[in-house]
């Protein structure tokens, strides 16, 4: 079978049963929003659950399990009170939480940090399983400890949010779906303005954007059921594939919009009159053009998806194996894009050659009742003189063609100097990392807890950086390397503060005598104010011991490992 046969009849059953492709993709859209997951539940933001099993991090992770901390992730929560310190009904209220919020699904354990130096907050750490549910688990953990805290009865005048990198990612995730909406409809608003400046016609425009709209209502949840059973999405997947799909399928429409305006040009379209053939009267004429295409339209259109049909699915094969070799990079963070643009671009080529030339046959059978419906009420089939159909001579863009080829060396010449010079200055281009601070969206209740978190434990907020050391010797019996590396991690001035597993014995005047802090837990014996490093306990917390504690909780919440 010739190639054009295929198209050819794609074509005819997509002007035949326009109406039921229509309700199908209306239908299909409907279900994919209400029914799927949507693509923002998926995507990671956590940037490190994308590193490669060998990179430094993953290796260090693997060596602090023995410290008891294995497959589980911190989330502080932090009650506070303004401009007070906490009242006993406010301690026993974070008292009555901690054990409320040891219930969440998903919950180890909760371990109270102690109070601030201020006496107005008070910090709890919740660690939970990592059990590889990904951005979803968390999401669930999160909502479940923000509902857990709202039925809690809190005092008035206390505040109770969450803080850290979980909570904030979880809001990130929120904000990323509400500015992938607006993404997309500014996209459309440029692509629409476009498009009429293009066709002079506003339906026109709307008629070729549609599809790829439609598509971009269904891609996503496409995606996100696919993430739902464990493809990994890319934080950048839920932008990029809004842009990709609005872009192609308005590619797309372009080769098959201005093909079926050069075939009813040559098919005389409109020479018929107003009504459609066969009616005597201009309702019967209205609903003839509702229920078929007349026969010079339903030609264009046939012939248009035959010829143009195998551009379409070509241009949108090349696109599907140019974003599956994204899968070859090393780094999941770009190679989990691949999958799901080419799920995008999969479905913006069957709206392509099935919905767009529906919509087509359905405009034009419009505008025919609107001129049938015009001439019986204002004697003429349309109020101005407007035609969008063209002359078919060339324009501005064929006189630039026409130069082009007349003179091909020097526009060689002037491509290969200009996208040359483009392409040199990349090369001085250094990429960043993607570590660092994450920043939490204005208003959500994660900046909330870290403006809290900041105020009242700053040390606890400076996002530390654990070092974990494998020793050949027990650190108890040889602590010589933990001291010589520690000396030497201040020293490199990279740090603003480094706290040491070791505890100076200035008691004895011996700077050069150390105890390490037991890894079970075992308090040592107290030396004084001068013990910063000293294991955390409930007992700290009644002596008023808070610089020894503020200096646990910041090594307890390290969470990049160097």
């Amino acid at each position: 079978m010739r190639i054009d046969a295929i198209f050819g009849a794609i074509g005819r059953f997509a002007v035949r049963f326009r109406w039921l492709l229509l309700l199908a993709w209306i239908v299909g859209a409907f279900a994919a929003v209400t029914q799927l997951p949507s693509l923002a539940s998926v995507t990671n933001n956590n940037n490190s659950t994308f590193l490669p099993a060998s990179a430094p991090s993953e290796h260090a992770a693997k060596l602090a399990a023995p410290l008891g901390t294995a497959n589980l992730f911190g989330i502080p929560v932090v009650a506070a009170r303004s401009g007070a310190a906490l009242t006993p009904a406010d301690v026993t209220a974070v008292s009555t939480l901690q054990a409320q919020l040891s219930k969440v699904s998903g919950v180890s354990r909760v371990q109270d940090l102690g109070r601030s130096p201020d006496g107005q907050a008070e910090q709890l750490q919740v660690l939970a399983k990592a059990s590889g549910g990904g951005q979803s688990q968390q999401t669930d953990l999160v909502n479940a400890m923000r509902s857990t805290i709202a039925r809690a009865g809190l005092p008035a005048g206390l505040r109770v949010h969450l803080a850290g990198d979980v909570a904030i990612s979880v809001d990130q995730q929120k904000a990323s779906g509400n500015t992938g909406g607006k993404v997309q409809n500014f996209s459309a608003l440029f692509i629409i303005v476009l498009l009429v400046l293009i066709f002079r016609s506003l339906t026109l425009a709307l008629t070729t954007l549609a599809p790829a709209f439609i598509s971009v209502l269904i891609s996503g949840p496409l995606v996100g059921e696919a993430g739902k059973h464990g493809l990994q999405v890319s934080p950048l997947a839920q932008f990029l594939l809004i842009v990709l799909v609005l872009g192609a399928g308005t590619d797309y429409g372009l080769f098959l919009v201005f093909r079926v305006r050069e075939e009813l040009r040559a098919g005389q379209h409109g020479a018929q009159g107003d009504r459609y053939p066969g009616s005597r009267s201009a309702p019967r004429s209205i609903l003839g053009d509702l229920v078929h295409a007349r026969r010079p339209a339903a030609d264009a259109i046939v012939r248009s998806v035959t010829k143009v049909g195998e551009s379409i699915t070509f241009s949108a094969a090349t696109v599907v194996a140019a974003v599956l070799t994204l899968l070859l990079a090393t780094f999941s963070f770009y190679s989990d894009l691949g999958v799901p643009f080419a799920i995008a671009i999969g479905v913006i080529l069957l709206a392509g050659l099935t919905l767009l030339p529906a919509l087509l046959s359905i405009r034009l059978s419009l505008l025919a009742a609107k001129r049938t419906l015009f001439r019986g009420i204002f004697g003429r089939p349309k109020l101005l003189p407007w035609d969008i159909q063209g002359t078919g001579k060339s324009g501005v863009w064929g006189q630039v063609a026409g130069r082009v080829v007349r003179h091909p060396v020097p526009t060689l010449l002037a491509g290969v100097v200009v996208f040359g010079g483009l392409a040199f200055a990349v090369t001085g281009y250094t990429a960043a990392g993607f570590g660092g601070n994450v920043t939490p969206p204005a208003g959500s209740d994660s900046a909330a807890g870290q403006a809290l978190l900041t105020k009242h434990f700053p040390q606890a907020a400076a996002n530390p950086t654990s070092v974990i050391f494998r020793l050949s010797n027990p650190a108890w019996q040889d602590p010589g390397p933990l001291a010589t590396a520690t000396s030497k991690l201040r020293a490199s001035g990279l740090f603003t503060q480094v706290i040491g597993p070791l505890i100076e014995l200035r008691e004895h005047r011996r700077p050069d005598r150390a105890v390490l802090r037991r890894a079970e837990g075992r308090r040592p014996r107290r030396h004084g104010r001068a013990e910063r490093g000293a294991v955390h306990s409930r007992r700290d917390r009644r002596r008023g011991d808070v610089d020894r504690r503020d200096r646990l909780r910041g090594r307890r919440r390290g969470t990049r490992p160097l």
